[in-house]
């Protein structure tokens, strides 16, 4: 079973790993048409996450999303037996129900989508029955914070990401991933303005930034701006930075 561990630095780091077909993939800029499999095991890639030291590991469900339900069960129960790194589970996640068989696989916390504006009970009901320290939403966004949503088809909308976030932590919300779908993997640089905004407007969010941190100086930008903590994929794995850099510069 995942276990909790303590964090070395201030702020939490996250490994992040995108799975389709049991494999995982690279999107640039979350395209579907922009994917890159990556050699080795989705395991491989977990371990290697966990010699690092990273302070726990997201799992997105990409079958998942895009069907409306989470389908990566056999492979995440398989992960959680092999590992004590605590998994976050994303993807799919659009009933308790869903929730629910991903904590019985072993997910440490789970991560619900559009879902969490699109359906007002799924929110509260995850929260009252495990916790709102357990349960994570995540807003995907698209050009210095336009939402997007509906899980799986990715559409734009003239949500505002302030006031989506506003409203989430109304209904009791700690924990707030927001992905900016134009940096995931391009290992350019994330939208400081944006966090700094949320940070700034909606302060009782824990946020969690996710998308273009390619430089350790990135992070430190982001702890600067009141981030709580961030996801990382490829300048982990492609060793443009390690958790050794992030310790020895962010405190």
């Amino acid at each position: 079973m995942s276990m909790e561990v303590v964090y070395t630095i201030s702020m939490l780091i996250l490994a992040a790993l995108a799975i389709t077909q049991g494999r995982a993939i690279s999107r640039y800029k979350s395209a579907i048409d922009q994917t890159e499999a990556y050699p080795l095991s989705v395991k491989k890639y977990i371990n290697f996450f966990t010699e690092e030291g990273v302070d726990g590991i997201l799992l997105r469900d990409l079958d998942g999303e895009k069907a409306g339900e989470p389908r990566q069960t056999a492979l995440f129960t398989e992960l959680t037996k092999s590992t004590r790194m605590p998994l976050w589970m994303a993807g799919g996640v659009t009933t308790p129900l869903h929730a629910d068989a991903l904590f019985r696989m072993g997910a440490s916390r789970v991560v619900v989508g559009s879902s969490a504006l699109t359906d007002s009970e799924l929110l509260p009901a995850l929260m009252a029955k495990y916790g709102a320290g357990r349960i994570v939403a995540e807003l995907l966004t698209y050009e210095s914070g336009t939402l997007i949503v509906a899980d799986g088809t990715r559409q734009k909308t003239k949500l505002s990401l302030i006031e989506s976030a506003a409203k989430l932590a109304q209904m009791g919300l700690k924990t707030l991933i927001v992905t900016d779908t134009q940096r995931t993997d391009t290992l350019t640089f994330p939208d400081f303005d944006a966090i700094e905004h949320v940070v700034r407007e909606v302060p009782e969010l824990q946020l969690i930034s996710r998308g273009g941190i390619a430089k350790v100086e990135h992070i430190a930008i982001l702890e600067r701006a009141g981030a709580y903590g961030v996801t990382l994929s490829r300048a982990l794995l492609m060793g443009d930075m390690t958790m050794q850099d992030i310790r020895n510069t962010v405190h």
